[in-house]
Order: structure tokens, then sequence, then C-alpha cells
């Protein structure tokens, strides 16, 4: 009898600010979707609200305009792609050698380009969505600085557990000069003019540690 009972229970009801907080993850993920389908362009509130099953009001509930609803697209993609591969990065240095480090790198550009070839939408609105608005390429401009600044602070405050001779002018260069690869490379895979992925992840990985490991 009181497993029919437990079988019969309805779900625990969920709090007001339980519920205000999966409305909110909802509309991010909705805003989301818009951008990757129709570009900035499309990125309206009513598209958002119609993605999202809730009324255009409902999103001034949780986010004052559309550059916070950006912010916290933002926010998103870093905490569940940039901040875990940063914590893996952390993580794997405290347990390698110099020696281990291209496997490490290796590994790094291997996921990043299997996660953007996986979903090419999000290439090309992040790379090339700014090209034709020009509050977009702000927005997309200053999160890719920050992710920049993610690479160059990694390298910075790791550099003495590896003995590597760095310092931040070199850093950022290093750091520029990676994610222009990355940018070229994926073009090209995405273009077909590039077949082969493993040469892209090794390209990566040598240009990377011939910079880390030149005295400077």
């Amino acid at each position: 009898m009181s497993t029919e009972k437990q079988a019969t229970q309805e779900p625990k009801k969920l709090s007001r600010k339980e519920q205000k907080a999966l409305t909110r993850d909802r509309i991010v993920d909705a805003g989301i979707q818009v951008l990757l389908d129709d570009g900035f362009d499309g990125f309206k509130m009513r598209p958002v609200a119609n993605k999202a099953g809730i009324a255009q009001p409902t999103i001034y509930a949780h986010f004052e305009n559309m550059e916070a609803l950006l912010e916290a697209i933002s926010q998103k993609i870093k905490d569940h792609y940039i901040y875990p591969m940063q914590a893996t990065m952390l993580s794997m240095v405290d347990t390698i050698t110099i020696d281990q480090l291209p496997a490490l790198f290796k590994n790094i550009f291997t996921a990043i380009i299997e996660l953007y070839l996986s979903k090419p939408e999000l290439f090309w609105h992040t790379v090339s969505g700014g090209r034709g608005n020009a509050q977009y390429g702000e927005f997309m401009q200053k999160d890719l600085d920050g992710y920049r600044q993610i690479w160059s602070d990694f390298f910075l405050q790791n550099a003495h557990k590896l003995e590597l001779q760095i310092d931040k002018e070199k850093t950022d260069m290093t750091v520029d000069c990676i994610f222009g690869m990355l940018d070229a490379f994926i073009f090209g895979y995405l273009q077909k003019r590039y077949t082969d992925k493993d040469k892209m992840v090794n390209m990566l990985t040598d240009f990377t540690m011939s910079q880390l490991l030149k005295e400077t």
C-alpha cells in the first residue's frame, strides 16, 4: 500500500525561486538556439520568447535588455565549455612533465576543433557573425578577448611548473597566433580545403611548443 502511495505521489512542487531559475535558463537556451538558427539579425525578444514557450514580457522579468541576455548566453557557453576545459588543463599540468606537454595540447586542440566541427553554426556566428552587424561584432570581440586572456593567464601562471621561460607580451602574441590558426583551419575544413584533422592538431601543437620552448 505504501508503495502504491509513493508511486502515485505528485512530484515535489518547485519553489518560486527554483521556478524562476528554470525559466531563466530556458530563456538562455532559447536565445542560444535563435542565434544559431537566425544569426544576430534574427535575434529578437519575440523569437526567443516563442522558442522558450513563454510570453515576451516574461523575458524582461529576467533580463533588462538584449545585452543582458547576450551576457547570460556568453556566460553559459563559458561555464559549459571554456571553464571545464581550463580546469582540465590546470589539473593535468600539475601531474605532467614537459615531455608530456605536446600530448596535453593535442588533446586540447582536438577538443576545440571537434566542438566547432560538431556545431558549425556556432563557429560561423562566433567568427564571422559580427561582420554584418556592428553591435554583434562588438559583443563577440569582447568575448573573444576574454577567451584569449584565459589562455594567456594559463600559460603565464603555470609556466614555472614546467620551467618554461615566457613573458606576457610573447604569451599574448602566441595566443593570438593560436586563435588565428584555429579560425583558419576550421574555415578550411568546413570549406573542404582541408580534410585531415590530425594535421591541423599537430601543426597547432608544434607551433605552440616551439613558442613556449623558444628563448625569450
